[in-house]
């Protein structure tokens, strides 16, 4: 037998009492529905206030990230400076050298020993040549390296 025969053909207490319950429960109803609509009306105000609130949020970051990244530039230049300023420098020192060893006599040409000296200055060590009558300089027709 079905449920919904048992329940007409025998009205149960249950059966009885939802007529008497269904009233107070739709006046609960009718007060909820109200309350209901008032939190979506808040709740489509605090979404729209979260979108609003969103876009300076986004703006701080970006301008955070921006002010990050031109520290950041800031702290490289001159650490990219100072590496071109040093290669420059080798270079410079290369063509000296190179100009150097261009002008020097010829071996069998020269009328005495041919003397060269040649020191590193660099920004970061600061190194002075060696005295004249150091045992480092060169007697010979080829420029020799000095080191400390």
């Amino acid at each position: 037998m079905s449920t919904s025969r048992i329940l007409s053909s025998r009205p149960s207490n249950a059966a009885r009492e939802v007529p008497t319950r269904r009233a107070p429960a739709l006046a609960q109803l009718r007060q909820l529905v109200p309350q209901h609509d008032d939190l979506a009306a808040q709740q489509a105000e605090l979404t729209a206030a979260a979108h609003w609130l969103r876009a300076p949020v986004r703006t701080f970051h970006t301008r955070k990230e921006t002010i990050r990244a031109s520290h950041t530039t800031a702290e490289t230049h001159p650490r990219i400076d100072a590496a071109v300023t040093e290669v420059m420098r080798a270079q410079y020192m290369a063509e000296t050298l190179d100009a150097l060893i261009d002008d020097l006599p010829r071996h069998g040409e020269q009328s005495g020993p041919a003397r060269s000296l040649v020191w590193a200055n660099n920004s970061t060590s600061a190194m002075s040549p060696p005295p004249m009558n150091s045992t480092h300089s060169s007697t010979s027709t080829a420029p020799q390296r000095w080191t400390p």
